[in-house]
């Protein structure tokens, strides 16, 4: 009993859909106007685009039909070996089918599908998947960006410029902020003032008390050189007992702002933790920027630290200028 194959597909996803005998030749097709023709012929036709491609690989027959005797697909595109954009197929059909001329043949169904549709879907699938992988990272490293952004670098930056032991700056960011900002008031022809802080003795504090005592000797002196100076001020430490101011503004205001430290100092005793009490002065040297020969940080510091020296020989406790 004869049958006569259906050829149905989803709308959109086929291009070309045929059947053709052993011989070659087209008897059913979705395209009327293919019937009657040969493979070899389609083969060529932009309407069929692919079949070329499939065709060179099958074994050459008398009359010019390939790949008629076998289930055979291939994937064609851009990138056939991992995925192409259409799907032809020849799959042998053990149906009997009606030719034009009414004599019954068994046919080879050759059919192609277009795969762009589903190759979206799974590039889509694919980037989903990808990004959902990558957003647990890419918000990680996001908060420790933030982390290290807002917390840890403003405690590496201070670590970096404050002195351990009197928490303020050290002689490198000391003499480096300096610097800076005697340039920017020589700039503007803004007076600046530098002054060198020895305390007195401190050796002989060191040897009598102890080192925990000369520590605390420190930490006072830093805590309050801080609260004595304006906030505009720079307050570091150079090294041992030896203290260092910058102070922006004339030099009669500078020798005010410290005597009234060195007063302060002499008059408040240092209180120990068993009670005792340790008297400490301070000899301080002070130079001016604009009475200074010569340029920059060294040479105004150079001149007040010839200036304590002068104040440590005339019997210390005592503010000297150059």
């Amino acid at each position: 009993m004869q049958r006569r194959l259906q050829l149905s597909t989803t709308a959109g996803e086929l291009r070309q859909a045929l059947v053709a005998d052993q011989q070659g030749q087209v008897i059913v097709a979705s395209d009327p106007t293919l019937i009657g023709r040969s493979i070899t012929e389609l083969a060529s036709w932009p309407a069929v685009a692919g079949l070329d491609v499939l065709l060179r690989d099958c074994r050459p027959q008398a009359l010019g039909a390939a790949c008629l005797d076998r289930q055979f697909s291939r994937l064609v595109g851009p990138l056939p070996w991992i995925g192409g954009e259409r799907l032809v197929r020849f799959a042998p059909t053990s149906l009997v089918l009606d030719a034009a001329d009414g004599a019954a043949r068994r046919g080879t169904l050759i059919f192609e599908v277009d795969l762009q549709r589903q190759l979206r879907q799974a590039a889509s699938l694919a980037l989903r998947a990808f990004l959902a992988g990558l957003l647990p990272l890419f918000v990680t490293c996001a908060v420790l960006v933030l982390v290290v952004r807002r917390r840890v670098l403003p405690e590496l930056l201070n670590l970096a410029q404050t002195d351990s032991l009197s928490g303020v700056l050290n002689r490198r960011a000391f003499l480096e902020t300096a610097a800076y900002r005697l340039e920017r008031a020589g700039s503007l022809g803004q007076p600046v003032v530098v002054a060198v802080i020895d305390v007195d003795h401190f050796k002989t504090i060191n040897d009598r008390f102890g080192h925990a005592v000369g520590d605390a000797v420190i930490q006072a002196m830093a805590a309050l050189l801080e609260s004595g100076v304006r906030r505009t001020d720079l307050v570091g430490r150079l090294g041992g007992d030896e203290f260092a101011l910058l102070i922006e503004g004339a030099e009669a205001q500078a020798r005010e702002l410290l005597e009234r430290l060195r007063h302060q100092v002499a008059a408040a005793p240092i209180r120990l933790p068993d009670g005792r009490q340790v008297a400490i002065t301070l000899s301080i040297g002070m130079a001016a920027s604009g009475r200074v020969a010569g340029e920059g940080l060294d040479a105004v510091l150079a001149a007040a630290d010839t200036s304590l020296y002068r104040a440590k020989g005339l019997g210390r406790n005592r503010v000297i200028s150059c």
